[in-house]
C-alpha cells in the first residue's frame, strides 16, 4: 500500500511538473542530420540607411524546419507539440559600406536569442506589428535582449542562444555578416549571410555540431536571407509595424542526438540488468 501511495505521489509531482514545463521540441520521425530552418524576419537599423557604426536589430519567427538532404521533408511546423519558436537579434554593428546600387554592407558582432513558447504567445502580444514598441512594451530598450511576446512569456523557455561568428569574409575575421542592399530597385531588395555558433539554451547540445566549415574554422549554423522594404508595393510580406526590412529564407544547421541521451540509455539498461540480477539472487 505504501508503495502504491508513493507511486501515486510521484505521478502527481511529475504531472504538475509537465503542466508547468515549456513546450517540447522534436523533429518528425526522430530525424537527425542536416536541416533547413525557415523563418520570417523583421529588422531595422538605427538610422534611415545603414552607415558605419549603425546597429542592426530585429525579431524573427521560425515557420518550419525541413530536411536538407535533397528531399525537403517537413520535420517541424509552427504549432507542433503546442509550441512556437521566435527570436530576438541585436548588437550587429555596421563595419563598412561600399558601392552604390547595391551597397555592400559588412557588419561585426551580433547575438541571437531564440525562445520556444506556447503557440499564440507572439500573436497575443501583437506580433511583429508592434514594431520597435515591442521592446518598450516588454520593459526593454530598443536593440535589447527582450521583446514583448518573445522573451517574457509565461511557460516559455530559451531554446537557443547564438552568436554570429567570423567566416563569411575570408579576408577579415572581424566580419560576421556580409550583405547587399539595393535602394534603387522598387521595392528595395537585398540579401545577407553569415555564420553562427551555439552558446547556450535548452537545445544547445542538439545544435552544437561544428558541422559547417568556414574560412575561420567550423561553425554550427549558416544563415542567409533575402529581404525587401517593409510595406513597399511588391514586397512579399504585408506591412508589419515600423520595421525597415522584412526577410525570409533558411538557416542551415545539423540536428544531432544529445550526447547525454546515449549515456542515459546505457544507465537505464544497466539499472534494469542490476534489478534483474538482484531478483534472481532473491529467487535463488
Amino acid at each position: 500500500m505504501k508503495k502504491l501511495a508513493f507511486a501515486v505521489a510521484l505521478s502527481a509531482i511529475f504531472a504538475a511538473g509537465q503542466a508547468a514545463a515549456v513546450p517540447t521540441f522534436s523533429l518528425a520521425g526522430g530525424y537527425t542530420g542536416a536541416i533547413k530552418i525557415k523563418f520570417t524576419n523583421w529588422e531595422s537599423f538605427n538610422s534611415s540607411f545603414p552607415s558605419p557604426g549603425d546597429v542592426n536589430y530585429g525579431i524573427l519567427k521560425i515557420t518550419s524546419i525541413e530536411s536538407d538532404d535533397g528531399n525537403n521533408t517537413q520535420l517541424w511546423n509552427d504549432g507542433k507539440d503546442g509550441g512556437e519558436i521566435t527570436g530576438i537579434f541585436r548588437d550587429i554593428t555596421v563595419a563598412s559600406t561600399s558601392g552604390t546600387g547595391p551597397v555592400n554592407i559588412k557588419s561585426s558582432g551580433g547575438l541571437l536569442d531564440i525562445y520556444i513558447n506556447p503557440l499564440g504567445s507572439f500573436a497575443a502580444a501583437g506580433g511583429a506589428s508592434q514594431g520597435s514598441s515591442g521592446y518598450t512594451d516588454a520593459g526593454c530598450a530598443t536593440n535589447g535582449s527582450c521583446y514583448d511576446g518573445i522573451s517574457n512569456v509565461a511557460m516559455g523557455g530559451l531554446f537557443l542562444s547564438l552568436a554570429w561568428a567570423s567566416g563569411i569574409d575570408a579576408g577579415n575575421g572581424a566580419i560576421t555578416i556580409d550583405g547587399d542592399l539595393d535602394g534603387g530597385t522598387f521595392p528595395g531588395t537585398g540579401d545577407a549571410a553569415g555564420f553562427l555558433n551555439v552558446t547556450g539554451g535548452l537545445y544547445a547540445s542538439n545544435f552544437d555540431s561544428n558541422g559547417l566549415p568556414s574560412a575561420f574554422g567550423a561553425r554550427d549554423m549558416f544563415a542567409q536571407n533575402d529581404f525587401c522594404v517593409n510595406g513597399a508595393v511588391g514586397c512579399a510580406f504585408p506591412s508589419q509595424g515600423d520595421w525597415q526590412l522584412v526577410s525570409e529564407d533558411p538557416v542551415r544547421a545539423f540536428f544531432i542526438p544529445e550526447p547525454g541521451s546515449l549515456a542515459l540509455v546505457g544507465l537505464s539498461l544497466f539499472g534494469i540488468a542490476a534489478v534483474g540480477r538482484r531478483s534472481a539472487r532473491r529467487q535463488g
